[in-house]
């Protein structure tokens, strides 16, 4: 029986709540939208509580009952990206860049860093891998 409440893993499940109320703490507000949703999440830990909780938002029926939240991908998107640069396969530095940025505008960005310039300043580019968002790898002969 143990063994198999140790492979639901539910730590994960409250580690990441606390992620989450860590981040609230941090931003100092949460909507009624987002606390609800936390609610439904938390409430096969503490039961008893958020059902509490829930009916001092003007919920009368159980949380058991209540829809969970949707999964929304837009709300997680990132809008700039720290993207590792490499010199013939080296970390030499990230850059930060917004999320699609095309590899034409990083490399423009390379040269216009001091630090990585020098890298590659007065050498010969053989090839650039670039896998947008993910990575820049600059091979120089």
């Amino acid at each position: 029986m143990t063994e198999d409440i140790e492979r639901l893993k539910l730590n994960t499940a409250v580690s990441k709540l606390m992620v989450f109320v860590n981040d609230v703490y941090d931003k100092k507000a949460i909507t009624k939208e987002q606390f609800s949703s936390f609610l439904k999440l938390l409430a096969p830990f503490a039961t008893k509580v958020t059902q509490q909780m829930r009916e001092k938002l003007g919920n009368t029926d159980s949380i058991h009952y209540a829809p969970w939240p949707v999964f929304d991908p837009n709300k997680i998107a990132e809008d700039t990206i720290n993207l590792p640069v490499q010199i013939n396969g080296k970390m030499k530095g990230t850059l930060s860049v917004g999320a699609g940025t095309s590899q034409d505008e990083v490399m423009v960005m390379i040269k216009g860093d001091e630090r990585l310039a020098g890298q590659i300043e007065g050498k010969e580019v053989a090839k650039v891998i670039y896998v947008q968002d993910k990575i820049i790898n600059i091979i120089i002969k």
